[in-house]
């Protein structure tokens, strides 16, 4: 679940899954890091970043809050919003 409190810089709606132009897959924290969506997750490491600053370097005020370790599949859908 993902709270638009928390993750203001989100464009998806509350009650619906996350969209797909907010959530993408990377290999590396410097792919995470200038990706264009909010919530980025690097397959090979299972780290899980807030990107509040889109394509600027970094995290900005975000940065990893959650490690699911790597090899999880994950798809934008599998993600709630309120």
């Amino acid at each position: 679940m993902l709270d638009l409190r928390t993750f203001t810089a989100l464009d998806s709606s509350p009650g619906i899954g996350l969209s797909e132009d907010d959530f993408a897959i990377v290999s590396s924290v410097d792919d995470g890091a200038i990706s264009e969506a909010e919530i980025v997750y690097n397959s090979v490491s299972g780290a899980l970043y807030y990107n509040p600053n889109g394509t600027e370097d970094g995290f900005g005020i975000g940065g990893e809050f959650v490690n699911l370790g790597g090899g999880t599949d994950l798809v934008a859908g599998d993600f709630q919003v309120r």
